[in-house]
This record gives structure tokens, sequence and C-alpha cells, in this order.
């Protein structure tokens, strides 16, 4: 492609597009800055309406609206003379011109679960962002959300408000964004009739997609009649999607536009709670971004705050169970009991009292411990199964937990279903007279998973994942100490079993298998020095085959035992030169063999405990 030059910028190559522009690679011809440059299309009549009022919507948004790590970032717009005319011209931050429409054409089972998840919340605390600010962004799809970084994870950005609408009096005649996206209310032709809730039916079968490989819930989804066959077009969910993704895709995709959710209760469903926790509290993405979530997720829990307890003052509103959404009632008129409240979400007043219990037994560093790792009450009321009835109740201690001392009595404080701990809540009992905190949701009265924190000998420490019926460590987790050491893997009755990453605070390092907290298995260790093994472990030592290297680039690859080199190995500099033989107990013993970096013979070494007793020359 030859060169173009659009103002300041020189393109490169095209990079992607639609019917109303180009979107090229390109440079600034002084600050060498690559973008993405969005050119409106030059064959255009750019004096039409619709075609310049896309690129005018666009602009407009990003001048209005702040920034937002998920969604593209606006560096500049312009016009410039082409031929006699004068397209808009905007520059991106530049991506890895790759979207998730492209990563789907090379996966065709689908990204998996907790990825796609990752994905997904991310996009949707971009839309979040973009309703709150009093838009709609009416062409969610997998071409518009671009990917940065995959390979370290990844991080999306929602990108093209083109489409985007301010106010719903005011709507040109544009027909915006792809039908096999469009919620079933577009079907209806008055596009004031549709709010921010088709973004969420965009954004749901955007999820299927990326589960599917590309594949669409509904049948015949590019036939021109497929808006008029919606409601009777039933539902398709590929049956190896996992039954809790496939609810969160039904809770999406509700045909009716009042009892689907708005994208605020989206981020309340437990599968998305998680991965936001993973944003605020484990940092995935970046102490930056986690501090910028923390507050967009600040902001809409005051904000839901207060109309939830107005709702729950006044009304048992069928609206509400439809959807989860705050209802604001004219409390003069209701006049419901006021004790409503304390049943049905957690407050700030009651936590207080259940965390004065527990300092009153002496346990104040397990309570600032606690609260220095996030916000209680927004994290309680984002993970609580709604309806279910919150109070304080009496723990009554775990006992027969095999090698590991009993749970004695505590307190509990949070939801329950006929007297039973159900739902989400928060647990204070001991162990050996160290004190507990479980974080948890609950079933039958059992956890099942959330965080813990507990303090050993003045020291907190904390661990986020699967918990079993004897309230131990089980399944996929992550642990941290008050000094920084950290685990993240797998565990099985409270200890560290099957893979895992385990480093000390000092910066040693192992990653690999274990068994029963011990090393055991394939595995990595590493050194603060930069010293490395990779190889078999047995019983927390090196044993079998192993390469040991060192800063300098010597490494040594061969059999051991007991930590030690043990059996055959070869010894290799930095220099390539290298060095066969038999070692016992890290020494070497009788005869080596040297060779060059070309493999050739030079000369053979003969050793004893170590100490070298003669050379022969080969040549």
């Amino acid at each position: 492609m030859a060169s173009k030059t659009f103002g300041e910028y020189s393109t490169i190559k095209v990079i992607g597009g639609g019917s109303y522009g180009t979107v090229y690679l390109a440079e600034h011809n002084v600050t060498k800055k690559r973008v993405a440059l969005k050119v409106q299309n030059e064959t255009q009549d750019y004096q039409t309406y619709d075609w310049d009022q896309v690129f005018q919507n666009e602009i407009q948004f990003f001048k209005k609206v702040e920034k937002h790590p998920f969604i593209v970032e606006y560096i500049e717009s312009f016009r410039c003379e082409v031929k006699g005319l004068y397209p808009h011209c905007i520059a991106f931050e530049l991506a890895d011109e790759l979207d998730l429409q492209k990563r789907l054409k090379n996966s065709q089972n689908g990204i998996p679960e907790e990825i796609a998840l990752t994905w997904f919340t991310q996009t949707a605390l971009a839309l979040e962002h973009v309703h709150s600010q009093g838009f709609m962004h009416r062409d969610v799809k997998p071409a518009n959300i671009l990917l940065l970084g995959e390979k370290i994870g990844g991080i999306t950005m929602l990108a093209d408000f083109g489409s985007i609408k301010e106010d719903l009096s005011d709507i040109h005649s544009i027909q915006v964004g792809t039908q096999r996206y469009f919620a079933p209310e577009r079907l209806l032709g008055d596009q004031n009739e549709y709010s921010g809730k088709a973004d969420v039916w965009s954004l749901g079968i955007s999820l299927h997609e990326m589960l599917t490989g590309g594949g669409h819930p509904f049948s015949d989804p590019d036939s021109k009649m497929y808006l008029e066959g919606i409601k009777k077009n039933q539902l398709k969910i590929k049956e190896s999607i996992s039954k809790p993704v496939q609810d969160l895709l039904k809770f999406l995709l509700e045909k009716d536009p009042e009892k689907r959710p708005s994208i605020q209760v989206v981020l309340k469903h437990p599968l998305v709670s998680n991965k936001l926790c993973l944003i605020t509290d484990q940092l995935i993405n970046g102490e930056r971004i986690g501090e910028i979530i923390r507050n967009q997720l600040k902001s809409i829990n005051e904000f839901n705050q207060e109309s939830k307890e107005e709702f729950m003052l006044t009304s048992t509103s069928s609206m509400f169970k439809m959807t989860g959404m705050p209802f604001k009632i004219d409390l003069a008129v209701a006049k419901i009991p006021e004790p409503v409240i304390v049943k049905m979400i957690f407050t700030k007043d009651d936590l207080e009292e259940f965390l004065q219990k527990i300092k009153d037994q002496g346990h104040s560093k397990l309570v600032d411990a606690a609260l220095c790792h996030g916000d209680f009450i927004y994290r309680l009321n984002q993970q609580q199964a709604p309806q279910n009835i919150i109070s304080q109740s009496v723990f009554e201690g775990i006992k027969n937990r095999g090698e590991f001392a009993d749970l004695v009595g505590g307190i509990y404080y949070g939801q329950h279903v006929n007297g039973i701990r159900d739902g989400y809540g928060l647990l204070f009992t001991t162990w050996k007279d160290d004190p507990f905190m479980y974080e948890c949701e609950w079933t039958q009265g059992i956890p099942t998973s959330g965080r813990i924190i507990y303090i050993i000998k003045n020291q907190w420490y904390k661990y986020e994942g699967q918990i079993d019926e004897l309230y131990l460590f089980t399944g996929i987790g992550n642990w941290k100490s008050e000094v920084g050491e950290t685990y993240r893997g797998e565990y099985k009755r409270h200890k560290k079993n099957g893979m895992g990453r385990h480093q000390l605070s000092q910066g040693n390092c192992y990653e690999g298998e274990w068994k029963d907290n011990i090393k055991n298995g394939a595995g990595t260790y590493t050194w603060p020095n930069g010293d490395s093994y990779e190889g078999d472990w047995k019983d927390d030592k090196r044993q079998g085959q192993g390469i040991y290297k060192w800063p300098s680039g010597d490494k040594h690859s061969g059999e051991w035992q007991n930590g030690n080199r043990h059996g055959l190995g070869r010894y290799t500099n930095s220099s390539g030169v290298y060095e066969e033989g038999q070692w016992e107990n890290d020494k070497k013993n009788g005869v080596h063999k040297k060779y060059s970096k070309e493999s050739k013979l030079l000369e053979l070494i003969t050793y004893q405990d170590g100490k070298e007793l003669k050379t022969e020359k080969t040549e």
C-alpha cells in the first residue's frame, strides 16, 4: 500500500475499517508515535448529514467523557484536505492490531471461559462508564472490542463510538449497529424505545460468540427476518458452556428489556464480581487500573446503596425480583416497617457492631488486616444473594478435622435461609487461639469459596479461593503473608497439592508440582542471585533429572539425588565448552570428558572426590 498523508500523519497499512471509514496504522511525522488513524472514507460525500454525523458523534463523545482504562484512548481529531474534500480524521491509541472478531477467527473452539469472563468484565466496566455519562454505545460487538497484550493475559478496550447516542429525545435517522447483535426492542423502529439495556443484550451475544468461536445463540442471525422472528426464536446455548456461565447468558439475553438487567446489575453478578476482585484487590492489571476501577465501583455502590435502602423500606416490588434494580418509592405512602432494611442488606452499623465484638476479644489486628484488604460493605452487598435474610448468629464450631485443630465457636454476620448460613457472610472463629475471619459464599451452612484473613504470631495471612466442608483451603487459591510471601495454585486439605507457585519474601521462588506442602514432581526453583534449577523434585529436594543454571551462563544438566549432583552429568560453561562424567554427592568422580562447543573431544580428566588427579590431551 502506498503511504498516504493525513495532516501530520503518514499511513503504513490498513488495519481495519467499515462503512463509515478506514483505520490505518499511521505514524506522526514529527514524534514518530504510531497510532490507529480512523479516516472518513474518501469515496463518500462529506456534506451528507449521516456520514458526517457518525464522526462528529465519536469526537464529541471523547471530548465529553473522561478516559477509562478499558476504552480506547482518544489522542486528537482534525480535518484535512484530500483531493478537494475534507474528511474527519481521529487518532487513537494503538492496540495490537487485534480485535475479538479477529481473535475468534483463529479459535475454532472459542476462548476459555476464565479468559472470556475476564474480557467480558473489562468490557462491562467500559459500558458502565459510558452509560453513567448518559450515553449508549449501540454497536457492541467483537469487532469493536480491541485486544491489547493477549500474551500476558490481555486487556480489552471498547472502541468505535460513531454510533453513540446521548439523549433519548435527540436521535438522527442513521441505522446503526450490526443486526446479529441487535436487541429485540430494535424491531420497534422507534429508536427512542430502547435504552442502554440494548447494549447489555449485545454484550451477551458477544460473550456467547467468545465462548463458542463465533456461534450465535439464536437461529439465522444474519437473515433479513431475524429480528421479526426473535420473539419466537428459542435461545440455544452450547452445552459445552458451564452451567454458571449458561445462567449468566440467560440473565443477559432476556428478551423483555424491562426484565433484562442494567449494566450496573450485570457487574453485581457473582461471576463478574469475582473478576472485579482480581482487578481491584489482586491488581492483575496493575495498581493504576485497580485504583480507577475501585473508584468506579465505589461510585456505583454509593448511588445504588441509597436507592436500594429506600426500596427495602417500602416495597417487595416485582420489578426488584425481576431485575435487581433499585426502585425508589415515596416513603410517606408506603409505610412499611423499618426492620426489613436490616434483613435484606449489609449495613455499616451492623458491620461495625460485628467487628467491635472481635476487637473486644483482643483481636484488633485481625480487624485492621481485614479492613485494609478492601471495602467490606461494597463487597458484601455486591456478593449477596437477593432475598436472603441477613443477621448475626452464633457459630457452633467444627470438630474432627483430622490433623488440624478444632474451630471453636464464634460469630457469623451474613445471609441465612431458614436459619442456616446460606448466601454471603462473615465468620469470626479461632483455631489454636489464633483468630480467623472467613468472608465466604455459603451453601446450606458450608463455606464454598471466599477469603480468609488470619493472625499467627502477630502477623496476618490472607487466602482467597475455594474452601471445603472442614473450613480448609482446597482447590485453586491465592495465599499471601504480611511479609510478602505468596503462593498461587492448587490445595488439598489445607496443603499445597498439585501445581503452584510459591515465592518467599526474599525473592526465592518455586513453580511446579507439590504434594502435602512438599516440592514433589517437576518444577523450577529460582534464587534472588539469578541461579535456577529446572527438573525433578522428591521430598523437597532435587531428585532425578534436572538443569541448574548460573547467571554467568554456566549450567549443569544431569542426574540429582538428595539435592546434590549424583550420577551422570554435563557441566557447560558460558563459552559452550562442556565436560561430561560421573558425580557423587556433588563432587566429580572418575574420568570426565571435556569437549569444545563444537563437540570435539579435547581432554580426559580424572577426578576423585572432586579433586583433579590427571589430565590427558586427546590431540
